[in-house]
């Protein structure tokens, strides 16, 4: 499954396609389905990041509002044949002003790390850029959100991520490695890497004031 910018695949629904072995078009993923489509002046109608959960079925993240005609404000879950699934309806994030999603990773457990800019309606309540999803898609209250408030804009960093943070790795203990183009989060010094704990708590034993002087865009985790 890939996922583009507005533009489509071969003619395929608008933000997902699924490409064959021989790299040709499967025209029978989500045949007839609009895809992922926005509002003008509000949301884009992009396919930013997808991962494949362990029963088949599709996370879908991006700057859309809609999937097949359905509001899914930033991410969805689709089924093997890219239709809906109607039992993932995250109600919640679905109310923040925004919800743009740009990487998408899994834990273990089945709960659902999503990078990305949440703008909450509570007035004064910074911008968060990573919260967790449980895998009904309710936002996770026990999960630290984060934020980069303070920081040097990503732009300044490097203009060659999209976002604040560019890529999330989950240890093998739970732990998660996030990086990207940052200076704080959320209030404590930074260098564009950091780590959590499991929970998303900051883990101050991991060494993130050397780190680097621009942008880290992707990573792999070597085994030990």
């Amino acid at each position: 499954v890939a996922t583009n910018w507005s533009a489509n695949f071969g003619g395929t629904s608008a933000g997902v396609s699924r490409l064959l072995i021989n790299g040709g078009i499967d025209t029978t993923f989500n045949n007839g389905g609009t895809g992922v489509t926005g509002v003008p002046g509000y949301t884009s109608g992009w396919g930013n990041a997808c991962v494949l959960q362990t029963d088949g079925k599709i996370l879908l993240g991006g700057d859309f509002y809609y999937y097949n005609g359905v509001k899914r404000l930033g991410i969805v879950r689709i089924n093997p044949n890219g239709s809906i699934d109607p039992s993932f309806a995250p109600t919640v994030l679905n109310t923040y002003y925004r919800s743009v999603v740009t990487g998408i990773t899994i834990q273990s457990d089945g709960n659902i790390i999503s990078l990305g800019f949440f703008s909450p309606t509570v007035s004064g309540v910074p911008q968060k850029h990573i919260i967790r999803l449980m895998p009904d898609g309710k936002i996770d209250p026990s999960f630290t959100m984060g934020d980069v408030a303070g920081s040097v804009p990503y732009s300044n960093i490097s203009t060659s991520t999209f976002g604040p943070f560019a890529d999330v790795k989950v240890l093998g203990d739970g732990s998660i490695i996030v990086a990207g183009a940052f200076t704080k989060y959320n209030g404590a010094d930074v260098k564009s890497i950091i780590k959590l704990t499991s929970t998303g708590g900051f883990d101050s034993s991991f060494n993130v004031i050397t780190g680097v002087n621009r942008a880290i865009n992707d990573m792999t985790i070597e085994p030990v």
